[in-house]
C-alpha cells in the first residue's frame, strides 16, 4: 500500500496534468475579464468625452453603441450604455429643502459634465440678438418699472418689469462702496451691506445680481459691463451666460461654452450669470457644462432670475420667496412670458429694494446689484450721456 505524501495531495499519474489544465484555465480567465476590464473602461471614458462636449451630442450616438454592443455580455453592455443616455428625470423638489435656503456661490470648473432636464432641446451654436423698436421721444409708460408680488402655481415671487421702450428707463450695476472696478484676482474692495446700497442709489429698482466668490476677495463672475464701460475683463473668461444690451437697443443672451464668448466690447450693459433656464422659448439647462459645481446651484436653493419676451421690448426680474430647483424656476421664467432667461445669484444673496424701500433684504453683504432707473426714479445725467455716446459709436475699452 502507497504510504500518504503530504507535499502531494494527488498521488495519481494525471495529477500533473490536471494541474496545468487548472492553471490554464485561470490565465484564459483572468485574460477574459481583463479585455472585458479594459472593454468597460473604454465605453466609460467615450460615453464620458460626448457628455463633456454638449455642441457635439447626438442621439444617434445611444443608437450606434446599442446596435454594435448588442451580442455584448448585461454586465458590460449595461454600463456603457447608461454612460451615453441623457437623463430624462426631473429632479424633485424636496419639501424639507424649501425650509432651509441654499447659499448660492460661484465655481467654475475646467472638466465639466453636462445635466439636461426633461423637455431640454440641445444646444445650437449662435445666439441671435432680439432687436425692439427705438423708444419715441415724449413716449411715456404709465409704469415703466413695475414691482409686484404674485404667485405662479403656488409659488410667491417678486415679479419685476422693466419697460425698455420708456427713454428714461437705464440699467446699470451698482459695486460695493461705490468703487470704479469690480472684484478680481488683481484688486478688491469686499463687499457693503445691501441697505447701503440702497442709501447710496436713489433708483426705481435695485437688486442682487451676479455671483462672486466666497474667500477674502469676493472676485465677481464674468465681465461687466456698466454705462458702456468695462467693470471687469479677462480674456479668459469662458464660463456662465451673459444677458448683453447692444446698439439698437438689441438684447441677447450668450452661453460662452456653447455659443462663443461674447462680445463684451460691443455691449452697453453686460452681466454674466447662470445657469441658462430658456433658449429661443425652449428649457436649456447644462449647468455643469457652463462651469457650475456648486451643490447650492445645481440643487434646490433660493432663486432670483431675469428674462425677456421674444420681441425683447422689456426685462423680466424674478425674484423667488420659495426654494426650487433649476428646472423648476425654468418653468416659471416661461409663464412668467420669458423667450430667454438665466438664473443669477440667489440663496443668501437674495435682495429687492422699490423706491427706496427693501423688500426683500439680503442675508450676507452683496459685491454688486442691479440698478434700474426710471422717470420716477431718474437716472444721474452722467448714465445719460454715456448712452449718447455709445449710441454714437463710443465703445468699452477693456485697458481704460
Amino acid at each position: 500500500m502507497a504510504q500518504h505524501d503530504p507535499l502531494n495531495p494527488y498521488p495519481n499519474p494525471y495529477s500533473l496534468a490536471r494541474k496545468r489544465r487548472r492553471r490554464h484555465e485561470g490565465d484564459r480567465l483572468s485574460q477574459r475579464w481583463t479585455r472585458r476590464g479594459f472593454l468597460l473602461l473604454g465605453g466609460i471614458l467615450i460615453g464620458r468625452f460626448f457628455a463633456l462636449r454638449p455642441n457635439l451630442w447626438q442621439t444617434d450616438w445611444y443608437a450606434l453603441a446599442e446596435g454594435l454592443t448588442k451580442g455584448w455580455p448585461p454586465r458590460l453592455r449595461g454600463p456603457l450604455l447608461a454612460s451615453l443616455k441623457q437623463p430624462d428625470a426631473q429632479v424633485p423638489l424636496s419639501v424639507n429643502a424649501l425650509q432651509q435656503p441654499a447659499r448660492d456661490s460661484f465655481n467654475p470648473v475646467a472638466e465639466t459634465s453636462i445635466s439636461i432636464a426633461d423637455e431640454v432641446v440641445p444646444p445650437q451654436a449662435g445666439a441671435e440678438p432680439v432687436q425692439f423698436a427705438e423708444p419715441v421721444q415724449g413716449k411715456r409708460v404709465s409704469s415703466p418699472v413695475k414691482v409686484e408680488r404674485i404667485a405662479i402655481k403656488g409659488m410667491p415671487l417678486y415679479r419685476t418689469t422693466i419697460d425698455l421702450m420708456d427713454p428714461d428707463t437705464f440699467i446699470t450695476m451698482g459695486l460695493a462702496k461705490n468703487a470704479t472696478k469690480a472684484n478680481s484676482n488683481k484688486q478688491s474692495v469686499g463687499d457693503e451691506e445691501f441697505s447701503g446700497f440702497v442709501e447710496r442709489y436713489p433708483a426705481a429698482v435695485l437688486a442682487n445680481a451676479t455671483f462672486f466668490s466666497k474667500d477674502h476677495q469676493k472676485r465677481v463672475m464674468g465681465n461687466m459691463v456698466a454705462e458702456g464701460r468695462f467693470l471687469k475683463y479677462s480674456r479668459w473668461e469662458n464660463y456662465g451666460t451673459t444677458l448683453g444690451l447692444r446698439e439698437g437697443r438689441k438684447l441677447e443672451m450668450v452661453t460662452a461654452r456653447t455659443d462663443g464668448k461674447p462680445h463684451w466690447h460691443e455691449h452697453w450693459f453686460s452681466l454674466t450669470g447662470g445657469p441658462r433656464l430658456l433658449r429661443k422659448g425652449k428649457f436649456w439647462i447644462a449647468p455643469k457644462s457652463e462651469g457650475f459645481r456648486d451643490p447650492s446651484v445645481l440643487g434646490v436653493g433660493s432663486r432670483t432670475a431675469i428674462g425677456f419676451p421674444k420681441n425683447g421690448d422689456k426685462l423680466i426680474l424674478a425674484t423667488f420667496l420659495h426654494s426650487m430647483t433649476l428646472e423648476r424656476e425654468a418653468h416659471a421664467m416661461k409663464d412668467l412670458g420669458c423667450y430667454e432667461a438665466m438664473n443669477l445669484d440667489g440663496g443668501t444673496s437674495g435682495a429687492l429694494a422699490h423706491r427706496g424701500k427693501v423688500l426683500l433684504d439680503a442675508s450676507r453683504p452683496l459685491t454688486n446689484v442691479l440698478v434700474v432707473y426710471d422717470h420716477k426714479n431718474p437716472a444721474p445725467q452722467s448714465v445719460k450721456d454715456s448712452w449718447l455716446r455709445f449710441q454714437a459709436g463710443d465703445r468699452p475699452n477693456p485697458n481704460a
